[in-house]
């Protein structure tokens, strides 16, 4: 099993290709369409459960995951570039 690897997405990201504002925009509408796709889930659907990376995992975690995973970028975004 291949897993992913951040560093080698951060050095051949090649970022600097749009300013700061195209990058948070895209940030947004994919924040928005995340909360969009969870909102329509079943409520049956947040019990399933899939493999990733070889463990067990819930659409709830996942969920979790993903909104908290936010937070956790909005922190390095912070820290790295709006600290005064």
């Amino acid at each position: 099993m291949q897993r992913a690897d951040q560093e080698l997405y951060v050095r051949e990201g090649r970022f600097e290709r749009y300013p700061i504002a195209e990058w948070l925009e895209e940030f947004t509408l994919v924040r928005r369409a995340n909360v969009a796709f969870l909102r329509h889930l079943s409520p049956a659907a947040w019990d399933r459960s899939g493999t990733v990376s070889g463990l067990r995992i819930t659409v709830r975690a996942v969920a979790y995951l993903m909104l908290g995973h936010e937070r956790h970028h909005l922190r390095i975004i912070q820290a790295k570039y709006l600290a005064d």
